[in-house]
């Protein structure tokens, strides 16, 4: 097992135990078997679904892919993210509140900005920002470098 652990900038820390499925020098995947029924924006996940979470070190986000329980793609998860680390028992990070959601044949949608607290540093709103620029400009390549590093760490299909 290994644990994810989100750290929220209100100070909440968040863990989930997740298989490692992978683990280079500058990457990492994990899985994550969805315990309970949960909402996200207008995405339903429920017992059984999958989350395969992906992280790079010197980026400023990670991403979920969301598998249905029948291996069919839900949707795609940014988060803005810093302060990464990975290690074989612990995948570590902060939390920046935005995301962005990408639907299959949708156009991504930006959320949380709302949740940002006020009074930010304006470096770290501007980090925000550029995460959230780079995800949605790259998305697609983002998304097929994932489904790329999944196949050659993974045996089952995605």
């Amino acid at each position: 097992m290994c644990k994810e652990v989100k750290h929220r900038l209100d100070g909440r820390k968040d863990i989930f135990e997740c298989q490692l499925i992978a683990l280079e020098k500058n990457w990492g995947i994990l899985k994550y078997k969805i315990k309970e029924y949960r909402q996200v924006y207008n995405i339903d996940l429920s017992p059984g679904d999958i989350t395969f979470a992906f992280y790079w070190q010197g980026r400023s986000y990670n991403l979920y892919v969301w598998l249905s329980a029948g291996n069919s793609i839900i949707a795609y998860y940014f988060n803005i993210i810093d302060g990464l680390t990975l290690s074989v028992n612990r995948f570590e990070y902060r939390d920046l509140v935005a995301d962005i959601l990408v639907i299959p044949g949708k156009a991504p949608v930006i959320l949380d900005m709302e949740e940002i607290p006020e009074g930010i540093e304006n470096s770290l709103a501007c980090y925000i920002e550029r995460g959230i620029e780079e995800v949605t400009k790259n998305y697609s390549g983002i998304i097929s470098e994932a489904e790329r590093l999944l196949r050659r760490s993974y045996n089952d299909k995605v």
